[in-house]
């Protein structure tokens, strides 16, 4: 049976590496679009719907964080299996989720 975890890491190693980033091309009267990008490549695409620019903006933003989504499970999942077992493990796993946390927060920080 496979294991959250293993689900996660799979999806982590086979997704688009690198920090995945959120582009604001919303207002550029061309294209009236989000776009999520890693490496260069595009990822993902949020088209704006007139009169609902919040929830564009609000819904590119969360998927410009599942890399780090996906890593903060990972990371949770593995604290939560050594404290389980091996107590002595779970600060540094729990300092890798804080890193992650820290730099979730700043995706998702107001601009």
């Amino acid at each position: 049976m496979t294991t959250l975890t293993d689900a996660l890491r799979d999806l982590d190693r086979r997704r688009t590496q690198g920090s995945w980033k959120h582009y604001d091309d919303s207002d550029d009267g061309k294209t009236n679009r989000h776009e999520i990008s890693a490496w260069g490549k595009t990822v993902g695409r949020v088209y704006c719907t007139k009169g609902r620019e919040d929830q564009d903006a609000a819904n590119a933003t969360l998927l410009s964080c599942a890399d780090l989504v996906c890593q903060m499970g990972i990371a949770l999942q593995a604290a939560a299996e050594s404290m389980e077992s091996h107590g002595g493990k779970t600060w540094i796993t729990c300092q890798n989720a804080r890193a992650l946390l820290a730099e979730l927060a700043e995706k998702v920080k107001p601009s």
